[in-house]
């Protein structure tokens, strides 16, 4: 199912997935790796063109210590 998430959401959640990634000081090579995308698609989720697939929330979110509502929900 396709769920239309509007681009300034979507940047908000690229920023936050970004300073999360730093805050761990986890580098984008090793993130990527981590959850089977290229660092170009690490890329385009912190600008906002694309949104991790739901698949991957749960695995973002507890290779990053977080709540998957505060990486993708409106927390």
């Amino acid at each position: 199912m396709f769920v239309f998430v509007p681009l300034a959401k979507r940047k908000r959640q690229g920023l936050r997935l970004k300073l999360t990634i730093v805050a761990r000081g986890m580098s984008i090579k090793i993130f990527a790796a981590s959850i089977g995308v290229s660092r170009q698609a690490v890329y385009d989720y912190f600008s906002g063109k694309y949104r991790p697939h739901s698949d991957l929330h749960k695995q973002i979110a507890e290779l990053l210590g977080v709540s998957e509502d505060f990486l993708f929900g409106n927390a």
